[in-house]
């Protein structure tokens, strides 16, 4: 998991994570901090070949 400035280009930072079977989420920043991101998003899978997101 990292986060990263801005995916969505909307102002708000992101957070992008994989998981164990190798498929990358999105999840959006809201600037709640009662709720800190949107539902995540599918944006990518074949990711289990790797062991480090940059």
């Amino acid at each position: 998991m990292t986060t990263v400035p801005d995916v969505t280009d909307d102002g708000l930072p992101d957070l992008v994570a994989r998981d164990a079977s190798g498929v990358l989420w999105l999840y959006q920043g809201t600037a709640n901090p009662a709720s800190p991101f949107k539902p995540r998003i599918r944006i990518g899978a074949g990711w289990n070949a790797y062991t480090t997101l940059v």
